[in-house]
């Protein structure tokens, strides 16, 4: 797997653009692939198909790239995810995501906030212990 999605990279990053992952198995050496998909600048989009697909492993991947991530069960359509994850990611519903609180307190991210937002994917966003009573997030 490394070999293809750094050859895709490499290819997209002259051009932008994304990846879309279709994946049944296992994958090793997530650590270096983690770690030299996100000097690429290319956003990596997964679908996790049965139950060996590494959903851990998967869903980080997507966080740390930009990307988003869907799973699916063993004997699920492929071809309806496929197709709800490519309409998904086709425009993110919102970029340049911005969290504050309205009156004016301090706050504290645990985890950053995505670059991107797209249709069907949840926005987590997690906070440190009473780093604001109030948030808003914008979108943009």
């Amino acid at each position: 797997m490394a070999r293809g999605v750094f050859a895709a990279a490499r290819m997209l990053k002259k051009q932008g653009g994304a990846i879309l992952l279709l994946t049944d198995g296992q994958v090793f050496g997530t650590e270096t692939i983690l770690q030299e998909i996100q000097k690429t600048g290319v956003g990596l989009h997964s679908l996790g198909i049965g139950s060996a697909s590494q959903d851990r492993f998967l869903a980080l991947l997507a966080w740390e790239t930009g990307g988003t991530s869907r799973f699916l069960a063993p004997r699920g359509r492929v071809d309806l995810a496929v197709l709800e994850l490519f309409v998904g990611i086709a425009l993110p519903v919102a970029t340049d995501l911005q969290l504050g609180d309205p009156a004016g307190r301090q706050v504290r991210l645990i985890t950053p906030l995505p670059r991107q937002v797209f249709a069907g994917s949840p926005v987590l966003v997690l906070l440190e212990r009473d780093s604001c009573a109030d948030i808003r997030i914008s979108l943009q």
